[in-house]
């Protein structure tokens, strides 16, 4: 994952459950003090340390993946269609 700053936000959210990325969250509170981090933890999974350090956090259900989806099939600019897998 790219490093991210705080200094063009209020706030970021991650979608996330690794604990690898609490050092960078860590060091944007420090660097950022005034901002806020917002964890969504994907379905069946939950760390604790993320949780600690967010200021807001949420349990991502199999329905919220479902509402994120694309439609099975869009249009590209240029008039193709692309069709999304099955086995999504």
């Amino acid at each position: 994952m790219a490093a991210f700053a705080l200094t063009q936000c209020d706030a970021a959210v991650l979608i996330t459950g690794d604990t690898d990325l609490s050092a960078e969250i860590r060091i944007a509170l420090t660097t950022f003090p005034s901002g806020k981090i917002g964890l969504v933890f994907q379905y069946g999974r939950f760390n604790r340390e993320l949780a600690y350090l967010a200021d807001l956090q949420r349990k991502a259900s199999p329905g919220l993946y479902a509402m994120c989806q694309l439609p099975d099939q869009v249009q590209a600019a240029d008039g193709t269609f692309i069709t999304k897998p099955l086995s999504w």
